[in-house]
């Protein structure tokens, strides 16, 4: 386990300060745990470094000796706060983009007269969500004239439980729960789960809650090994919990191994994939799908390379939604600038040619392979297996151009019963009749065509538009939207025309 101390330095530290220390430090070595000391200085107006730094050296004047923080570091980057403030951005981002918080405005003259002036026969004083339903018009209005706080989104009950320092508390909680993530779940909260025992407010709130619970372990690696947690992680799975597998690297006690908590992002990350699985209720289970990426590079020698502007966005955005919606999905890729979506595998490679021998491989077990990538026409044939110089004469750089393999045409020639073939076409001009040219020549089920000659949807954008013309003459027109949407969208297409069954 992990004990902290968490102070502020907007001052010297007093005794209110050193009894909390005291306390948290007492129990951390009571039980063998890891000791934290981490300053909240995000409060840039009053915390001052040099009132951190003092208090750090009162702390070490009263003998404390801390595991992980200032001076001594640790697993994480840095243990002062107002360092993380990107972290907690990107974080408050996300939930405010999955609607978990919401902006609050009231001034704390507001605040103070609601706790001074509870409501009859109301014994805790609470916020009382007077900001939760405010329209988007006057968030706006109102956050040119004050910065808001961010309060979490969750409905209303009261659930009590006992401190082990402060007794009975009281808190204010949702009584409808969605989703609940257990982070971190010890290897004594698993068993405790596993085995129905409610001794705590943790596993009683858990045992009472019907919505999908999800499980972050956080433990040392031999404890994860543990023939008794692995027994209990197995009866969580069967009991329809999702287990959030622990990463690798760096434990307590000195242990690297797995066992490691997931950064939040990835938990978040897994938890809204789940969800989303869901939600979709997974058509494309079952189904192997095949998917191709951003532009290839045609190497003229080891530093210059022939290329295009393809991101592999829309590559991206596809693999994720397919996963999403249960397919089992490989993705063949020529850049590693983007994240690889969760559930998603993916083989790197640079080429046109040595995407047509990785993607050849793959295409007898694939039930469906979208070419998305923009695949070069041509290569260097007279490529230089050493930088060139720059010449002094006037005849200039000349390349020799040898023609790419067509990849789509390819599998669309080889195709065997049952598979389905998908490409896209980017142009810049007629664009629909030169889609409906490829479509035919290709001998693909479907091409996904895309006007690439606008900077607002073409390449490294991150919205699109696009069409599907399937070998039956039909055209289905998408509209424009982010390619996260669209993908999920073009997914639904296909398999509503019944290009994918």
């Amino acid at each position: 386990m992990k004990g902290r101390f968490a102070p502020s330095p907007t001052g010297y530290i007093h005794l209110g300060n050193v009894w909390i220390a005291l306390l948290s430090y007492i129990s951390t070595r009571q039980q063998k745990g890891t000791y934290v000391v981490r300053m909240e200085d995000i409060d840039l107006q009053r915390s001052k470094r040099e009132l951190g730094d003092v208090l750090l050296d009162d702390l070490e004047w009263l003998g404390f000796e801390w595991d992980e923080g200032p001076r001594i570091g640790g697993p994480e980057s840095t243990y002062w706060q107002s360092e993380r403030q990107e972290y907690y951005a990107n974080i408050l981002e996300s939930l405010a983009l999955e609607k978990l918080i919401y902006p609050c405005f009231c001034n704390r003259a507001r605040l103070q007269s609601i706790a001074s002036a509870p409501h009859v026969g109301e014994v805790v004083h609470r916020y009382d969500g007077h900001c939760r339903h405010i329209d988007e018009e006057k968030v706006k209005t109102f956050s040119a004239e004050k910065d808001p706080s961010l309060r979490l989104s969750i409905d209303s009950c009261d659930i009590e439980f006992t401190d082990r320092w402060q007794g009975v508390q009281h808190i204010h909680l949702a009584d409808k729960t969605d989703v609940a993530v257990v982070v971190p779940a010890t290897a004594n909260t698993i068993a405790k789960l596993a085995n129905g025992i409610a001794d705590n407010f943790v596993t009683s709130t858990l045992l009472a809650i019907t919505a999908p619970i999800y499980v972050a372990p956080a433990m040392n690696e031999h404890m994860w090994e543990n023939p008794a947690t692995v027994r209990n992680v197995a009866q969580l799975k069967a009991d329809g919990k999702v287990i959030i597998e622990p990463a690798t690297g760096f434990l307590a006690e000195g242990y690297n191994g797995k066992g490691r908590l997931p950064e939040p992002e990835e938990i978040f990350e897994q938890v809204t994939f789940f969800e989303s699985r869901r939600e979709y209720k997974s058509p494309l289970e079952g189904k192997t799908i095949l998917i191709t990426a951003g532009g290839t590079k045609e190497r003229i020698d080891p530093v210059r390379y022939i290329s295009n502007d393809s991101s592999g966005k829309m590559g991206y955005a596809l693999a994720k939604a397919a996963s999403i919606l249960g397919a089992k999905v490989q993705l063949v890729s020529t850049t590693k600038q983007l994240k690889v979506p969760f559930g998603v595998e993916v083989t790197y490679v640079e080429s046109a040619r040595e995407m047509e021998e990785v993607v050849t491989s793959y295409f007898p077990t694939t039930d469906v392979a979208v070419m998305v990538a923009a695949v070069s026409d041509y290569y260097v044939a007279n490529r230089s297996d050493q930088k060139i110089k720059k010449q002094n004469n006037e005849s200039g750089l000349k390349l020799e151009l040898a023609e790419n393999p067509d990849i789509l045409k390819g599998l669309g020639h080889s195709k065997k019963e049952g598979q389905v073939v998908i490409g896209f076409a980017a142009e810049t001009e007629r664009v629909l009749e030169y889609a409906a040219a490829k479509l035919e020549k290709k001998k693909a089920d479907a091409i996904i065509a895309n006007d690439v000659s606008s900077s607002k949807i073409g390449f490294n954008a991150d919205n699109h538009q696009v069409t599907i013309l399937t070998k039956d003459g039909k055209q289905l027109p998408l509209p424009e939207s982010s390619k996260e949407e669209l993908a999920l969208e073009i997914w639904q297409s296909l398999l509503d025309s019944n290009i994918i069954q």
